[in-house]
């Protein structure tokens, strides 16, 4: 392997561009927690690996510095909207959790989320865990890397094109990700909304009583219950997300690639 990486140079410095922005995009291999020198060293071993099946021409760098730099931006690009398209499949989780939080009354109790540098609610960080954990567990990261592998068979180096259509690509997935972030919290968000409607009944039969005094700590109840008696339902849906995330990425490779 060695020997090929110093044959091929070039093409090994084109190939870690695209893995390196994968890497950085990517869910779970961009998370703040990962040291950076572990993420170079991936994106390396990557590139490293798939440069024995590659015989693309590429610039050489000393002949052709200008090319070269063009194509190595390109193929940064590519790597970057890999990782973009998993990490938007993700962010269900986030939505979901969001919508939760700001149902129970949690939304102000916004915590370091684990992975990202920015904050989320209580139920925002338990499904991106949870999530997170299921994915790993299942192989999701040899998915992943064996998807940014596959890109080099699908997209050829530094020669891809932006489909027509790209717009419409991104709102349908957008679509989708709303979707399945309604879908993953409606088992909580529905028996809520529940609680809601029958504690504005109660005070206005019982004008004496203090509803909302009362209806915080039962919509904790109703919301805890509601999400331990859906997690059969949350753990399908959690696989049906993680089949999303390598589908699109596998369309945005055919779509890109030609």
């Amino acid at each position: 392997m060695v020997n090929d990486v110093l044959s091929h140079f070039n093409l090994f410095l084109l190939m870690a561009a695209r893995t390196s922005g994968f890497v950085l995009a990517a869910p779970i291999f961009s998370s703040v927690y990962w040291p950076n020198a572990a993420k170079v060293a991936l994106a390396m071993a990557l590139a490293a690996f798939a440069v024995p099946s590659m015989h693309a021409p590429v610039p050489d760098l000393v002949a052709q510095p200008g090319a070269f730099v063009v194509d190595f931006a390109l193929e940064a690009v590519i790597g970057v909207v890999l990782g973009f398209v998993a990490t938007w499949v993700f962010n269900t989780m986030n939505i979901a959790g969001q919508l939760v939080d700001l149902q129970i009354g949690m939304a102000v109790a916004e915590l370091a989320m684990p992975g990202f540098s920015g904050a989320a609610g209580v139920f925002s960080n338990v499904y991106n865990v949870w999530f997170s954990i299921l994915f790993i567990g299942m192989g999701g990261l040899e998915g992943l890397s064996v998807a940014v592998l596959e890109s080099f068979r699908l997209i050829p180096i530094a020669d891809w094109h932006l489909p027509s259509n790209w717009l419409v690509i991104c709102a349908q997935t957008m679509d989708t990700v709303m979707l399945m972030a309604v879908d993953v919290a409606l088992p909580v968000f529905a028996s809520l909304f529940l609680c809601d409607v029958t504690f504005a009944l109660l005070a206005r039969a019982v004008p004496q009583m203090n509803a909302f005094v009362v209806e915080l700590p039962a919509k904790l109840f109703v919301g805890l219950a509601s999400f331990a008696v859906a997690m059969p339902v949350t753990v399908g849906l959690f696989r049906q997300l993680m089949n999303l995330v390598f589908l699109n990425m596998q369309t945005v490779m055919r779509l890109v690639g030609g």
